[in-house]
């Protein structure tokens, strides 16, 4: 007999890839193999005694998972009040599930959730990174005041303090978290484990080097343009010295004049739940990954890279150095010439680069690896 597991993502449909980046929906299906699940994706708040305005907000996030995203980004979403009665409202939502279900663990994901967490039910966090470390990596410190990052970093504390383990991606993110216990003199004893990450991909892969050494393509795979490096990559490619390289562009199309770069295809935003196919064929044709990202923490698509042998040069930020591994190569922020002089690396390497790559992606970010990880934990 299974036994029964809570999964609480107020953050989205489970159901949905571009759910906290499709982390709940890989993850799953291999939580199921071993427990009952019980699934809480949205957030009820019709027994809660909010005022009006906090309780008309809870409603508009609660029938629609992008306003979660969008406003979540937004500083007047971050101010005070709004964002604190939002964490309240989270904890209370624990707590009746605690109640429902007593000393069943629930699996989370973010700090918030249990900022005001006083439930009896374990609480297990499964993050990329606290709140107070994201605003570095995502570059919106400097936007938030004084107060919103007072908030934040009490989130993450009391977050901490409420949950009976932290369960992170990667080891630099663990030590990370460490650090901020530690700094902050938080008194706690919630452990922090390392579990890894997954590629947001099927398992059944086939591992495909990459054939043709003459012609080498490169894949640029994006969210945020920006903030990815994107303009980093166009750069490069419109240099003299990669003119035989071809570049793909994966995301929403820039407004760039995109006709001037004859290396460059840009293939826009593939939905990889509907359009799966085109994606992989994509991959296949694919021998190097570029990501000279300014903001991350542990992005899956290293992973998806890593599962069809295309190695990664990215900027060393976040826990990206736990995710590349040997197959890869590591740079000190995004100067130009150094993507290319690494990209000249793995062209002359690609046969031993592709093969450390995958052997990444098999030992240690298969879904059900880290599914089997969380198992340990939770017992």
């Amino acid at each position: 007999m299974k036994k029964p597991l809570i999964v609480f993502c107020p953050w989205g449909d489970v159901n949905r890839t571009n759910t906290l980046s499709g982390m709940p929906y890989y993850l799953i299906g291999f939580l199921r193999i071993k427990y009952e699940l019980v699934i809480i994706d949205y957030v009820n708040i019709d027994s809660f005694k909010l005022n009006t305005v906090t309780r008309l907000i809870a409603k508009i996030l609660n029938h629609t998972s992008k306003l979660i995203t969008r406003l979540s980004q937004k500083k007047y979403f971050q101010f005070g009040g709004v964002q604190v009665s939002y964490n309240y409202l989270l904890g209370k939502k624990l707590e009746r599930i605690s109640k429902k279900y007593p000393n069943t663990p629930i699996l989370t994901f973010g700090t918030d959730a249990t900022r005001f967490y006083k439930g009896t039910s374990p609480v297990f966090q499964f993050i990329d990174g606290i709140y107070t470390y994201k605003i570095d990596y995502y570059i919106i410190r400097n936007k938030l005041t004084r107060w919103e990052k007072y908030n934040i970093r009490r989130s993450d504390i009391d977050g901490i303090n409420h949950s009976a383990v932290i369960l992170c991606t990667s080891e630099i993110i663990k030590q990370n978290i460490a650090a901020f216990v530690r700094e902050n003199n938080v008194h706690t004893e919630t452990k922090i484990r390392n579990i890894g990450t997954g590629s947001n991909l099927p398992e059944v892969l086939a591992y495909n080097p990459p054939l043709n050494k003459d012609s080498i393509h490169i894949c640029f795979i994006y969210s945020d343009f920006q903030r990815k490096g994107g303009d980093v990559v166009l750069n490069i490619a419109k240099l003299t010295e990669c003119k035989n390289y071809q570049f793909h562009f994966i995301g929403k199309i820039p407004v760039i004049e995109t006709a001037r770069y004859k290396n460059v295809v840009f293939h826009g935003f593939i939905d990889k739940k509907n359009n799966l196919d085109i994606y992989l064929n994509l991959l296949k044709r694919c021998s190097i990954n570029i990501m000279p990202t300014r903001g991350d923490l542990t992005p899956h698509i290293i992973c998806e890279c890593n599962a069809y042998g295309i190695p990664t040069i990215a900027n060393n930020i976040g826990g990206i150095k736990d995710l590349i591994g040997e197959g890869g190569i590591l740079i000190e922020g995004v100067n130009e010439q150094d993507y290319i002089n690494a990209i000249k690396t793995l062209s002359s390497t690609l046969d031993i680069r592709s093969k450390r790559s995958f052997e990444k992606y098999s030992h240690e970010q298969k879904w059900s690896i880290v599914a089997e990880k969380i198992g340990n934990e939770i017992g």
